[in-house]
């Protein structure tokens, strides 16, 4: 939202938004050249000061070349206004006249604007032209990265005359648009003096994420935005693990205006492996990477990201909502509440949610079944027969369904490892002809061993028509024949050809069918659709959750077309997939380095970048399921990104907890390389701390004086001349060592705790006495010799558990090995050294 300036002095000027600038009340002659350009009728009765502190000159009325370019500076010295200002020939108004009156120069103020911009191409102005004269350095450009750059900037020369930059922006495209712009605005500035728009932001955004090796390429040839810059913008965006109320409250008012048809939506969730892998986020002052789901954390790893998404089922809009972290995929308590919660938010800010879609993951099948008997035994204390085909929120039906592609892969595999007698053996078919019938079918389609059960092309390919009804006509080919395939395959044929019926019919995005596969189309009051499935639930290769996803299309074909008031006569089954999250998650994988397997940290930057450049990112070729349509965000969060201030943050609990340090842990005795190790980093501390006073002799003496030159081994061995090591004092590096046994101690125990570095702080002032160390003029010395120390130590921990994670800590693997007594022992390395082995094991 735009801030409203003061009224700008001009007579007749609206302009609310641009700068303001004061009259030059140190330059008598500019000062009167200032107030008789003005010309405001109110000046003749007031003094110069107060001019100065009541009234302002906005921006539009200084030409462009009395402005310090690239600077906050504002005008050049002796500069004035000389645009758009008020006929100055014309009579003084009367003692009576009203000053509104005559504030009225309609010939010669300008049309009020909202914001200050630049005109981009002259008259008659080729955009080709413009852009050649500014970018340079194309030669620089590998082979491989030149068409890239084509592709972007390369677009046929239009002339533009003097038309609005809405034209220029439909001619060229809204990026290629927003790309040349910059670069006739800032390519001439100085790095520090470029300006950015917030649409510029997000697209240089999405190209960091897209490659940053080739961002840092294009940053040399192109005047684009810092690295530090595209970062602070993300951490504008106060996404968290768990359900974020601010986020709904956003949403709602998107959700206000739409029709009551648009409002009917469908819960997508699923989970995403992650690599394990903590860190410390110092604008939250927590660590990240263990198990969170937002209004509850614990003290393991988190190795799987849980993303929950609603899509409209009639419009073509999609919003990530919410995501959490879990040790291993999410247990069934957790998911109920999650989706409980989510639901019961959706409903809150108006939409209708009417079913929820999940794969047959083991978790989310429990946590489906427990809803249903949930509502079964609500019903049942009400006194009422349970009629419903799903399960109750706040007296809603939400049917279940799950992902149609992930059945049919689940019943590929079935055919594979279950024995099973309606099954005939599945078997691979000679395909060493040079000429072959079914191009697409390879070895990792038919034989067994080279299958990817992960795949779900190589399922529906096999399941598919023109297969079967090849293999069907050459099982009938006379038994002399050498190419006759056994009367199994009649069977099996039979088989592919329903799998490829019922396949269509649950995955159409088509409003016609094609009149070979009148199963391939949308779903109306006349299409044959309920009475395939109702036929096809009592074939036996329609598994438990086949079933129940098949009733769920039947109850939508009732509902969803005799009921007016809810949804039109017609409905699209592709709709009720997952696609667009499993699109999604490739679009997580594919940012920056290609992270198959990324990080909390690199998740959580992934899911605000896609969130508010909306999806824009490539879709790879060999991702597990189709490009899904073209789909709007919601609301892409831009809101939060537009204020100074975070909007949306909630203040982080203060956990104040109290732990028992034991006295063996205060009290240990170090070798002589431990101790000579403490003394070096205390070195490091004290020159930070007191870095901040310049010549205070009481804070010399606290931090620096020694009555012992012990310990100073490495100190010596490493100093050289002008060297910046300091020798601590005896007292300072005594109080250090206490405070390295009480952190290594207290962190693995609180490593879930919000505000971590403050908790730990005041758990150090309880058990330490700093008292010594403060000087009575500088007593911010102390608070930043804490500070520097809790923080060095929280950030050395989490380098060291990430060696555990990696197996690169051979050493600590050893001790484990040789330890019987595991009491004493790190309980947070130990949970991590256990993941790590049995990762390997799989």
């Amino acid at each position: 939202m735009n801030k409203r300036r003061k009224t700008c002095a001009v007579p007749g000027c609206d302009d609310q938004v641009s700068s303001r600038h004061r009259f030059p009340i140190n330059d008598d002659n500019t000062f009167k050249i200032w107030k008789a350009q003005v010309n405001h009728p109110r000046f003749e009765h007031l003094t110069a000061r107060e001019i100065y502190n009541n009234y302002f000159v906005c921006h539009r009325h200084f030409g462009p070349d009395t402005f310090v370019i690239g600077t906050k500076r504002g005008l050049k010295v002796g500069s004035v206004p000389t645009l758009y200002l008020p006929n100055r020939s014309a009579a003084k108004p009367s003692s009576t006249q009203s000053v509104t009156e005559q504030d009225k120069v309609d010939d010669c103020i300008p049309p009020p604007i909202k914001k200050q911009k630049y005109d981009i191409y002259g008259e008659g102005t080729s955009s080709s032209a413009v852009f050649d004269q500014v970018v340079d350095g194309e030669d620089k450009l590998t082979p491989d990265t030149t068409p890239i750059l084509h592709q972007i900037i390369d677009t046929p020369p239009v002339v533009l005359p003097t038309r609005g930059k809405e034209m220029c922006r439909k001619d060229v495209g809204s990026r290629k648009y927003i790309l040349k712009s910059v670069q006739v605005k800032n390519q001439m500035l100085p790095p520090r003096g470029r300006r950015f728009t917030l649409d510029e932001k997000v697209l240089a955004l999405t190209l960091m994420k897209s490659s940053g090796k080739g961002y840092r390429l294009l940053s040399k040839i192109f005047a684009l935005p810092s690295r530090q810059t595209l970062t602070n913008l993300l951490n504008k965006i106060p996404l968290k693990p768990g359900i974020n109320t601010k986020l709904f409250n956003t949403l709602k008012d998107s959700v206000m205006k739409m029709c009551d048809k648009e409002k009917y939506c469908i819960l997508i969730f699923d989970e995403l492996a992650i690599d394990a892998n903590i860190q410390y986020n110092k604008r939250y002052d927590c660590i990240e990477g263990i198990e969170d789901y937002g209004t509850e954390r614990s003290n393991k790893v988190a190795d799987h990201a849980n993303v929950f998404m609603i899509k409209g089922a009639l419009r073509n809009w999609i919003q990530p909502i919410s995501f959490s972290f879990s040790n291993g995929p999410a247990k069934t308590d957790k998911l109920v509440v999650s989706i409980k919660m989510i639901i019961k938010e959706c409903q809150r800010i108006g939409l209708k949610v009417i079913a929820s879609v999940c794969d047959q993951g083991a978790a989310n099948v429990a946590a489906i079944n427990r809803l249903l008997a949930e509502t079964k035994s609500y019903m049942s204390k009400k006194g009422e027969e349970n009629k419903h085909h799903g399960y109750l929120i706040n007296d809603q039906e939400i049917i279940p369904l799950y992902d149609v592609p992930h059945l049919f892969k689940g019943l590929r595999n079935n055919l594979l490892t279950k024995k099973s007698s309606f099954f005939p053996k599945w078997k691979g078919n000679d395909i060493s002809e040079d000429v072959r019938i079914c191009p697409k079918l390879t070895d990792n389609h038919v034989i067994p061993e080279k299958i990817n059960k992960m795949k779900v092309s190589a399922c529906t390919q096999v399941f598919s028509n023109t297969v079967g009804s090849l293999m069907k006509r050459i099982s009938k080919w006379n038994l002399d024949h050498d190419r006759r395939l056994s009367t199994e395959a009649e069977d099996t044929a039979e088989l592919i050809l329903f799998l490829d019926k019922l396949f269509d019919s649950l995955n159409a995005i088509n409003r016609i069918a094609p009149s070979s596969k009148p199963l391939k189309g949308a779903v109306t009051e006349n299409s044959p659709h309920e009475e395939f499935w109702r036929s096809a639930i009592t074939i036996p290769p329609s598994v438990s959750n086949l079933i129940k996803t098949l009733n769920g299309f039947i109850f939508f074909k009732k509902s969803l077309t005799e009921n007016e008031k809810i949804i039109l006569n017609i409905y699209y089954q592709k709709k009720f997939n997952q696609d667009n999250l499993e699109n999604f998650f490739s679009y997580v994988r594919s940012h920056s380095a290609r992270y198959t397997s990324p990080d909390v940290a690199h998740f959580i930057s992934s899911f605000k970048a896609l969130l508010i450049n909306n999806f824009m990112s490539s879709h790879s070729p060999f991702s597990n399921c189709e490009e899904s349509e073209l789909c709007d965000v919601l609301d892409n969060l831009q809101s939060y990104l537009t204020g100074e201030d975070i909007a949306g943050v909630t203040s982080l609990q203060d956990n104040d907890i109290t732990l028992a340090v034991p006295s063996n842990i205060i009290n240990i005795k170090r070798s002589r390389i431990g101790r000579c190790t403490i003394t070096y980093v205390t070195g490091y501390f004290v020159r930070k701390a007191i870095q901040i006073v310049k010549d205070c002799e009481f804070c010399k003496a606290n931090y620096l004086y020694s009555d012992y030159n012990k310990d100073h081994d490495f100190i010596e061995a490493r100093e050289y001349t002008n060297s910046r090591l300091i020798r601590p004092g005896s007292f300072v590096t005594y109080v250090t060592g206490i405070a390295l046994s009480v952190l290594f101690y207290l962190l693995p125990r609180t490593i879930s705790s919000f505000n971590l570095a403050a908790m730990l702080k005041n758990q150090l002032i309880k058990y330490i006495n700093f008292n010594p160390l403060i000087c009575p003029e500088h007593k911010d010395v102390k608070n930043v010799f804490l500070n520097t120390l809790v923080k060095c130590i929280i950030y050395f921990y989490t380098k060291q558990v990430n060696r555990i994670l990696k197996g690169k800590d051979t050493k600590f693997a050893k001790y484990v090995a040789v330890t019987k007594d595991k009491v004493g022992i790190d309980p947070f390395k130990l949970h991590v050294h256990q993941k790590y082995l049995s990762k390997t094991k799989k």
